[in-house]
This record gives C-alpha cells, sequence and structure tokens, in this order.
C-alpha cells in the first residue's frame, strides 16, 4: 500500500471560484431598497456584498428577500458578538418561518454606524431548498460600539423550491448611505464558477 496523495489542481480555474460582478448600485443618495432582477443562471454560486455603507439616522434591519418572496419560507441560526467599552457578549439564536433573512436577528444597525458583509448561496439556479451563510460587521464610530454577526440559514418552498432569478437588499426604518461611489462602496451581486 502507497501513500494516498491528493491530486494538485491542473488549473488555478479548478481550485479557486472566481467571480463575475453581474450587477451593482453605488451611489451617496440615501436608499432604503435596491433589487437585483432577471439574475443570470450560468453560475454555481451566487454572492450579494455590501460595503461602505452608513445607516442614515435612526436604527433598522438590513433584511434580504429571495425571489420577492414575503411569506414565511426563512428558516436562519447563528451567533453574534458585541463589543462595547471592552465588555463582550456572546450569543446564539435560531429563528424559523420568518418572512425574510434577517442579517440583524437580534440587534439592529444604529443610526451613523458602518456596516459591510456579504451573504453566499450555492447552486442558487437549481430547483430545489437553498442554503445560505452570511457575515456582517457594523461600528458605530461614536461610542466605539463593534458587533458581528454570522446568520446562516435555509430558504425553502418545498422540493420544487424554484431558482433564484432576484433578490431584494432592504434597509428597514429610514435609509443608508453610500460613504463613496466607488468599486467598494455599495451592494454588489456576483456569480462565482
Amino acid at each position: 500500500m502507497g501513500i494516498s496523495v491528493f491530486p494538485q489542481a491542473s488549473t488555478a480555474s479548478s481550485a479557486v471560484t472566481k467571480w463575475t460582478l453581474l450587477d451593482s448600485y453605488a451611489s451617496t443618495t440615501a436608499f432604503s431598497t435596491i433589487n437585483f432582477n432577471s439574475i443570470s443562471q450560468n453560475y454555481r454560486r451566487l454572492r450579494l456584498s455590501w460595503g461602505g455603507l452608513v445607516k442614515n439616522t435612526s436604527s433598522g434591519t438590513l433584511l434580504i428577500r429571495i425571489n420577492n418572496d414575503s411569506a414565511n419560507n426563512y428558516n436562519q441560526w447563528g451567533y453574534y458578538i458585541n463589543s462595547l467599552n471592552g465588555s463582550q457578549d456572546n450569543i446564539t439564536y435560531e429563528q424559523v418561518n420568518m418572512n425574510h433573512i434577517t442579517i440583524t436577528p437580534i440587534s439592529e444597525i444604529l443610526g451613523g454606524q458602518y456596516f459591510h458583509g456579504y451573504v453566499d448561496i450555492a447552486n442558487y439556479s437549481e430547483v430545489g431548498p437553498k442554503f445560505y451563510e452570511s457575515k456582517a460587521r457594523f461600528r458605530a464610530p461614536s461610542n466605539g460600539f463593534v458587533y458581528v454577526e454570522t446568520p446562516d440559514g435555509l430558504y425553502t418552498t418545498g422540493a420544487s423550491t424554484p431558482a433564484i432569478t432576484s433578490m431584494n437588499f432592504i434597509i428597514s426604518a429610514d435609509t443608508a448611505s453610500c460613504l463613496a461611489t466607488n468599486s467598494m462602496s455599495g451592494v454588489q451581486l456576483y456569480g462565482g464558477n
């Protein structure tokens, strides 16, 4: 018996996900909803990412809907870490029968707080339940509040859950603005090989 060795990837593209920008939104104008429609079905993964954003005045949550579906077809779980003035809280949670993906399930993005993060969905173009994983970070420069959230979950309408053709990025309560209008700010939708 010889020593088993993992085969070496023949090319970088076979081992590394390459992301293609499908659509983006970047503007210093306040917004509360961004809709990505007619999503290409030619990729294996979707990534919705956001960065360089700031909540305008009042606090609120970040919501994402798939295929404009507002029925109770979303379940999620995860944990968050909250650090303020040297103290730290680690909290786990589970939410079922939600009508959206909630990127901030326990706390809210505060007015004046910077935030960024992403949601990844594998096999989005196939029929069947869709698992997602995400990570989000928030920071309020006025009081040093730092918050990290990792909601993962499942979107399903049953065995025949349709392919994802649209996503809605929603800021509840008030609006958000981009800090700058460059490739690192705003909301972007990517397709991965």
